[in-house]
């Protein structure tokens, strides 16, 4: 499990880091849930997306993720559902530090039908073959490019390491 070295978001001010919190939400099946953002969204409309979103003052992350989850998909997890997947504290275009933390989530059975927020426009359910063929480009959101990264170094050491488990 990756180390976490923020506990609660605070309030951005000179130097201080944003926080993000988004999940890899997989069913029963493997699949992933990617989302697609609205021509709306001030960030990277059109994009490929994950549930998730900005940790609010006073939030941890794991507060954080389950409120956006349940916010941009209507899908609901205990905490006890979310386990850390990877985390990143890059530079932010501003000059500030970009922190964010990577869940995983399991959906019992198959995939659930999703509701969502003004914040995305459609949703689609990848093999992980499918989700590793995302592009990424420059106006790739940090977090869904190292979801990617994630998932095809996991498929990679599978192959490698355990291929008793495929």
């Amino acid at each position: 499990m990756a180390n976490i070295y923020f506990t609660r978001a605070i309030q951005p001010e000179n130097n201080q880091p944003h926080f993000l919190a988004k999940a890899l939400i997989v069913d029963a099946t493997g699949k992933i849930l990617v989302l697609e953002r609205s021509s709306t969204h001030p960030l990277f409309p059109h994009g490929a997306d994950l549930p998730g979103g900005q940790v609010e003052h006073g939030e941890t992350p794991l507060e954080a993720v389950r409120r956006e989850i349940e916010e941009e998909t209507s899908l609901s997890f205990a905490p006890s559902q979310l386990s850390v997947a990877f985390e990143h504290v890059l530079p932010h275009p501003d000059g500030q530090r970009l922190s964010y933390v990577c869940y995983a989530a399991l959906v019992d059975g198959d995939a659930p039908e999703i509701t969502l927020s003004w914040e995305h426009s459609s949703y689609q359910w990848l093999t992980p073959d499918e989700f590793m063929q995302q592009p990424i480009t420059p106006r790739t959101d940090y977090p869904f490019a190292a979801a990617v990264h994630y998932i095809s170094s996991l498929r990679h050491y599978v192959q490698q390491e355990r291929p008793e488990l495929l």
